[in-house]
C-alpha cells in the first residue's frame, strides 16, 4: 500500500510539473514579433524608422542593428509601441560617410534578459524572451 501511495504521489508530482512547463511554453510560442519594413534587402539611409509588430503590446521592444563590416552591433533603443501591437523606431545606419551597399541586420527583441540601453555596442545578439527574424538591409 505504501508503495502505491509513493508511486500515485509520485505520477500526480510528474504531471502538475509537465502541466506548468507546457503552459509556459505555450505563453513563449504564442509571443510573436516582426520587422515590416525595411523588407529583406531592402536599402536604409543613414537614419531609418524601422517598424513592425508584436503580439504583445504590453512587452518592451529594443531594436539592434548589426554592422557586418565590422561585427558590432548596436542598440538602437526601445521602440514605441501601440495598443495594436505595432511599433517603430528611428535607426541609424553608420554614419554620413558610410558608403552605398554597406551591409546590415536588423533584429527587434522582446523583454531583453540583460540591461541594455541606446547606443550600447555589444558583441551579440542579446538574449531576450523573442526575437524576430533578422532582416538584411544594405546603406
Amino acid at each position: 500500500m505504501k508503495h502505491l501511495l509513493l508511486i500515485l504521489l509520485s505520477i500526480s508530482m510528474f504531471s502538475v510539473s509537465c502541466a506548468q512547463d507546457v503552459e509556459k511554453g505555450s505563453d513563449m510560442e504564442s509571443l510573436e514579433i516582426s520587422i515590416l519594413d525595411p523588407e529583406a534587402d531592402g536599402t536604409v539611409s543613414t537614419k531609418y524608422r524601422v517598424k513592425g509588430t508584436v503580439s504583445d503590446p504590453e512587452v518592451e521592444v529594443w531594436v539592434i542593428v548589426l554592422a557586418e563590416e565590422v561585427g558590432e552591433y548596436w542598440v538602437q533603443g526601445r521602440a514605441t509601441v501601440k495598443s495594436d501591437g505595432s511599433w517603430s523606431i528611428i535607426c541609424h545606419f553608420g554614419e554620413a560617410g558610410t558608403p552605398s551597399g554597406t551591409p546590415f541586420v536588423i533584429q527587434a527583441v522582446v523583454n531583453p534578459e540583460e540591461d541594455i540601453d541606446t547606443g550600447d555596442k555589444l558583441d551579440y545578439w542579446p538574449e531576450a524572451e523573442g526575437a524576430s527574424d533578422p532582416v538584411s538591409v544594405q546603406r
